[in-house]
């Protein structure tokens, strides 16, 4: 899934570039700041971002957040390397497809009617949400869970449209390796202490 993800979501991203917007890919991908910068400002974002999300999800009435989160992964037995490179193809795929791709044409769309970005990057940032399906109105705390991501995520399209895909990329990157593993690390500890618990 992952590399369907990285390959499959970024080749959609290119021809949604090329051939329905009409731009050249490499400039689409390449424009903004230099990418030291990009890198840099997109680190900062996703390890803020990322912090501040494991706080919320660690309070007490949202513990059943974690677990959804955790299920998603149940009998894969993930590890740091798993992480990162799963992390790595959504920061990549996802980003060229949602924000170089989708986003992009959606302010062309919107262009004659809005002279700013704003309006394209939050209905992306909505979409991009729902397809994970993280929305469900009969539990406020995975409404809260989601808002949350929205806000997020239009902050990488935001990083894109004033910064560049890069630190979009970094971004989502940097938040999912450091979601995911703080929420498999504190599961593996969990277990552990439950084993323990059992031995005695």
């Amino acid at each position: 899934m992952s590399l369907i993800t990285l390959a499959g979501f970024s080749v959609v991203g290119f021809v949604f570039i090329r051939y329905i917007i009409g731009e050249n890919v490499a400039e689409v991908i390449l424009r903004g700041e230099s990418f030291a910068w990009q890198a840099l400002i997109g680190t900062c974002y996703g390890v803020y971002t990322a912090i501040f999300m494991s706080a919320v999800i660690s309070l007490t009435p949202l513990k059943e957040i974690s677990q959804y989160y955790i299920r998603l992964f149940e009998g894969l037995n993930l590890n740091f390397a798993d992480i990162a490179f799963y992390s790595l193809c959504a920061g990549i795929g996802e980003e060229i497809l949602f924000r170089g791709g989708i986003q992009l044409g959606t302010e062309y769309l919107l262009s004659p009617y809005f002279s700013t970005p704003h309006l394209a990057i939050w209905i992306i940032a909505l979409g991009f949400v729902a397809l994970h399906m993280y929305f469900d109105f009969s539990d406020w705390r995975m409404m809260l869970n989601a808002s949350l991501l929205v806000i997020i995520s239009a902050g990488f399209g935001y990083l894109f449209y004033y910064i560049g895909l890069v630190s979009a990329i970094f971004a989502h990157f940097i938040f999912d390796l450091i979601i995911f593993s703080y929420l498999i690390y504190n599961e593996n500890q969990a277990k552990s202490k439950k084993q323990r618990e059992e031995g005695w």
